[in-house]
């Protein structure tokens, strides 16, 4: 007997969040951005509505005319409060081995976790994807391939199976995978 295959869902991607705006952020979120940033913000848009958890991500103009992208996380988002600090580490890690936005810095605001990046010009994939968003996805998939085994080393603490291990959404799906129950 077959397993029945659940229908599949249509999901914007592009609108799968809601986060606080800026301003919203408590004080001494914002100043621990600016200070990580190094200059004051000129212009805080509107934060993004892809991802999947309600922290903040936006795009911020600076004082001094640079442009980053901040996140910022505390209790509300547990899962983007312990993966901020891990992004910031990955990054620096990955600092010149791979095409990935550039670390300016990462902190502590009381119990909010920060990063900020150069900020990049770039889209999301549409839907359906292009032929250009799948060639662009590749070349990132093989720029990662090709980082050596120590690199990979410094980047993760553990094996793919001990960090997704606890997860037991990702496991069934790995197992789904696996067994064929689930395709790409």
């Amino acid at each position: 007997m077959q397993a029945e295959v659940p229908p599949v869902t249509e999901v914007d991607y592009r609108h799968t969040s809601s986060r606080p705006a800026f301003d919203e952020l408590p004080p001494d979120v914002r100043e621990g951005i600016v200070n990580v940033a190094g200059s004051d913000i000129a212009v805080a848009f509107p934060p993004v509505t892809t991802g999947f958890t309600g922290a903040y991500a936006g795009l911020l103009t600076l004082r001094d005319g640079r442009r980053v992208f901040a996140k910022a996380a505390g209790p509300a988002a547990p899962f983007a409060l312990q993966a901020i600090p891990r992004e910031a580490g990955v990054l620096r890690v990955l600092a010149g081995r791979v095409t990935a936005p550039q670390l300016v810095g990462s902190a502590a605001a009381g119990d909010w976790e920060l990063v900020v990046l150069e900020g990049i010009d770039g889209d999301l994939p549409g839907m359906p994807w292009t032929r250009c968003d799948a060639d662009a996805a590749h070349a990132a998939c093989l720029e990662l391939a090709a980082l050596g085994p120590s690199d990979v080393a410094l980047v993760t603490c553990a094996s793919l199976a001990v960090d997704l291990g606890g997860d037991l959404a990702a496991v069934a799906c790995l197992d789904e995978l696996v067994s064929g129950a689930r395709s790409w």
